[in-house]
């Protein structure tokens, strides 16, 4: 019978540029079971992108979707 394991991932204080949250391991098989993205700034609407990366070719998850302060995209 096959296991599963699930795990999170988190990060905090990303920055305007790409960030790496997790890299599967060579033959692995990974999924998304759910995903937030929150907002912190009380101040300033952000615009949140989210993808998958497979040999060099970018696949979103969430594109240009608009979190306002304080607000989270669930």
């Amino acid at each position: 019978m096959a296991t599963s394991s699930f795990i999170s991932y988190l990060a905090k204080d990303v920055p305007t540029t790409n960030v790496t949250l997790i890299t599967a391991a060579a033959g692995a098989q990974t999924s998304i079971m759910g995903l937030s993205c929150t907002n912190t700034s009380t101040a300033n609407n952000i615009t949140a992108n989210v993808y998958i990366n497979r040999s060099g070719v970018d696949f979103y998850v969430i594109r240009y979707a608009p979190v306002p302060a304080g607000g989270a995209l669930v």
